[in-house]
């Protein structure tokens, strides 16, 4: 019992925290968050770009540090992932193949956000994030938040940050996705 009362807390907070996070920004015309680097704080200007599969880069802290990814996590979707100096807060990048998007019965991002939705995900929505169509929500079982985006390919990225109860790192997890962004 006492589990169930601390995971609703949890999810109430996250809930809380990616409400008030996006409340007050800028909607394009189709009703969308649009969210990008303009809301980026000072915190990261000395943050590293890093590149993913030269497709998309964004800004990690200069002191995080990548870990070390093995063949068994990449046969399980895992190509990134990297924690803050104390050990405590970690992003990863899972990647899905275009077979697993169809396997979804998805063909775009729109459709994944839907099917999520329908997966217990509630708080799951699209955004515009730096000209890209994204889905992001909250996994209260993993204490993160998640972004998700395609490739023209049809190859989907999943970025996922926590913990997110962890208030010390909800502003640097914010600062990393508003810089997501394409390569061109």
């Amino acid at each position: 019992m006492k589990r169930l009362i601390a995971m609703l807390c949890i999810f109430a907070l996250v809930l809380s925290v990616s409400a008030a996070a996006f409340a007050d920004v800028q909607r394009d015309e189709d009703g969308y968050a649009v969210i990008g680097e303009s809301m980026m704080n000072s915190e990261m200007e000395n943050g590293t770009w890093v590149t993913f599969f030269s497709i998309f880069k964004m800004v990690m802290p200069s002191d995080w540090v990548d870990i070390d990814i093995t063949d068994r996590d990449r046969e399980n979707g895992l190509y990134y992932a990297a924690r803050a100096p104390q050990e405590d807060a970690t992003v990863e990048l899972l990647v899905y193949t275009p077979e697993e998007i169809a396997s979804f019965g998805a063909e775009d991002i729109f459709d994944i956000c839907e099917i999520w939705k329908a997966d217990g995900y509630e708080d799951a929505q699209i955004m515009k994030l730096n000209g890209v169509y994204c889905c992001f929500y909250t996994n209260s079982d993993r204490d993160a938040c998640h972004v998700m985006l395609m490739s023209s390919d049809n190859y989907m990225f999943d970025l996922i940050f926590g913990p997110i109860s962890n208030d010390d790192y909800t502003s640097i997890y914010y600062n990393m996705i508003y810089s997501l962004q394409g390569v061109s």
